[in-house]
């Protein structure tokens, strides 16, 4: 994929999300998204108090956050949602190395 042709899909991406899946993205990207484990199995994400799973479980089909079965945790971004919004000029395309 040429360099155009990936910042024209990314800037469709970011044209599809909506204003709550942004919120929460960039909350994933600045690690301040909780995963409540006293529900066992079921993966409750919270956020500033509010339940947020439905829009982590959408970011993750999206492919821009991570949730690991594996290692219960917070999610995490992935390169594409960090170059999503690094496109959007809302956080650095690659984290810095300081």
């Amino acid at each position: 994929m040429t360099w155009h042709r990936r910042q024209s899909a990314l800037a469709l991406d970011w044209q599809l999300l909506t204003t709550q899946q942004v919120w929460v993205l960039l909350a994933v990207a600045h690690g301040r998204v909780r995963r409540l484990t006293e529900f066992g199995e079921l993966a409750v994400h919270e956020l500033d108090g509010r339940s947020v799973s439905w829009t982590v479980t959408t970011l993750a089909v999206r492919r821009l956050v991570v949730i690991d079965p594996l290692r219960p945790g917070p999610p995490r971004i992935t390169r594409r949602g960090r170059q999503l919004l690094g496109h959007a000029g809302l956080v650095p395309a690659e984290p810095s190395l300081n």
